[in-house]
């Protein structure tokens, strides 16, 4: 039974009122950037800001770590120029499926071939994103037993790690056991 305000579509259970679309839909470009070194240009000190699928992290361009191009690679490669608001996918690797939404201008930043951009945001969503990481809000762990009795408790904050998955949340509300 699907549950009020939902309905069953081909790509699963989604709000009544979203639709379903494809890519090309909803977006001014679908492409995909280029890698460098096989086109005889390695990175240097300066020059073209290059983004790589390495600074798409989960929700955010982590661009702490930079990496340039000569000017010669960005006059052959105009067309994965990155502008405000382009969300980026990671297609193949290890880090497959990560994306984040580019928030500011990053003046003449390129994108190699493993990232995705998008043009438009889902329906009911404006304005800025709020970026927070998970390691600035919690701590990440893994291979980890969960017990919900006492992995979400909330009478010890400091000591007892909170792990949590996909089931205690709903309606963007965490679920817990009462205190």
């Amino acid at each position: 039974m699907i549950r009020q305000g939902y309905k069953q579509t081909e790509v699963g259970v989604i709000p009544e009122d979203w639709e379903v679309k494809t890519g090309e839909q909803i977006t001014v470009l679908v492409g995909k950037g280029a890698s460098p070194r096989w086109q005889g240009f390695e990175y240097t000190t300066a020059g073209m800001l290059f983004v790589t699928s390495e600074n798409v992290r989960d929700g955010y361009l982590d661009m702490s770590k930079p990496k340039y191009l000569p000017m010669a690679f960005h006059e052959k490669i105009k067309r994965s120029k990155l502008q405000k608001y382009d969300v980026l996918i990671n297609l193949v690797g290890a880090s497959i499926g990560r994306s984040c939404q580019v928030l500011s201008d990053l003046g003449e930043a390129i994108t190699m071939q493993r990232l995705l951009t998008g043009k438009t945001r889902l329906s009911g969503f404006s304005g800025e994103w709020e970026v927070q990481r998970l390691g600035d809000i919690g701590h990440c762990l893994r291979g980890v037993s969960y017990r919900g009795d006492s992995d979400l408790s909330t009478y010890d904050m400091t000591h007892t790690k909170r792990l949590l998955r996909s089931n205690n949340i709903m309606d963007a509300s965490v679920i817990q056991p009462s205190a």
